[in-house]
């Protein structure tokens, strides 16, 4: 048996976002796993997840939501110590688009 606490003892706190060791603990807890073990997990579900999207793939996360790499057109911005006017290169963005069960619908 683990010495870890129970899961009630990691609150979710939806006033911030949770950082990669919050969601290691919160693993450990869960499924009983070392913290090393859950963090290596967690990272290693990250690094894929992060390897998609740079590939150009949306990622869907079931009860969660889905991820949609989207393009930007080049655009023209100000520099703000010289207010000389640049060209704001075409790149990718992420999108977010929540799961049903997030908007309640």
């Amino acid at each position: 048996m683990s010495s870890f606490p129970r899961a009630s003892a990691f609150p979710v706190m939806a006033s911030r976002a949770q950082s990669r060791p919050f969601v290691a603990y919160t693993t450990a807890a869960l499924t009983g796993l070392t913290v090393r073990e859950s963090s290596a997990v967690v990272h290693t579900v990250i690094t894929g997840i992060s390897r998609e999207l740079i590939a150009g793939h949306p990622v869907h996360l079931p009860g969660v939501g889905t991820f949609p790499p989207r393009p930007t057109v080049p655009r023209l911005g100000v520099h703000p110590g010289t207010s000389l006017l640049l060209v704001v290169p075409a790149r990718k963005k992420v999108a977010f688009s929540a799961a049903g069960s997030l908007t309640g619908g």
